[in-house]
């Protein structure tokens, strides 16, 4: 019985459909990928249908652009990696702004006769940052044994933090020999993440360690 009510029903669906016609070209439209909207209740999802953008008449569509994760904070070369602060010294009063961000944890890579290194630490002491030091002299600090070293001082630093160096370039280039000794990533994802973090024009020696062509 059911088998010939949907026969009659198909057969009345195609006639209509034939009486009807077509639709003109000149009314239908483009459209993009369907994307599932739920319904105001939590019901069954709907579905809602998307206009695609496209960059040019070729119907290639833009890809979003994924802009850096902003630090809660300002300072120099500042940027915001897996829950730390990196970048470049900062100042007296970014150390303020951290506290008032409930920020009390920070590591410096600076060494002792850096300018203005021993100072601001002190400062933010006696501000109550807990301030730990691991040294890096320089673009020779570079080293397998150091990225093993700093990740263990690392363990030990409670988030969020700021790690800075003097301008934050050796802060970026610690995290990607990191990421390459210790935690194996492989050098392609491991120099990426030193860009991400800052390492600037230190990636040349970053390339050398993690057996990379130069640029």
């Amino acid at each position: 019985m059911r088998l010939q009510y949907a026969h009659i029903v198909g057969t009345i669906t195609l006639a209509l459909v034939g009486a009807c016609g077509a639709k003109p070209a000149s009314q239908s439209a483009s459209i993009g990928p369907k994307t599932p909207t739920k319904s105001s209740d939590d019901g069954p999802s709907a579905t809602t249908v998307v206009a695609s953008t496209t960059s040019d008449n070729t119907g290639a569509v833009e890809s979003p652009v994924t802009p850096r994760p902003k630090p809660p904070i300002e300072i120099p070369n500042g940027r915001l990696y897996q829950g730390f602060i990196l970048g470049g010294l900062p100042s007296k009063a970014q150390f303020d702004a951290a506290l008032a961000a409930d920020i009390e944890a920070a590591m410096s890579l600076m060494t002792n006769g850096e300018a203005g290194g021993s100072e601001i630490a002190s400062y933010a002491s006696s501000q109550g940052i807990r301030y730990l030091h691991f040294t890096i002299d320089g673009i020779d600090g570079l080293t397998e044994a150091n990225a093993w070293e700093f990740a263990a001082t690392l363990s030990m630093l409670d988030k969020p933090a700021i790690i800075h160096s003097k301008e934050g370039r050796r802060v970026g280039a610690i995290f990607a020999l990191m990421a390459y000794f210790v935690e194996e990533l492989s050098a392609e994802e491991a120099y990426k993440i030193g860009v991400e973090a800052g390492m600037g024009d230190f990636s040349v020696r970053v390339r050398e360690l993690l057996d990379l062509p130069p640029e």
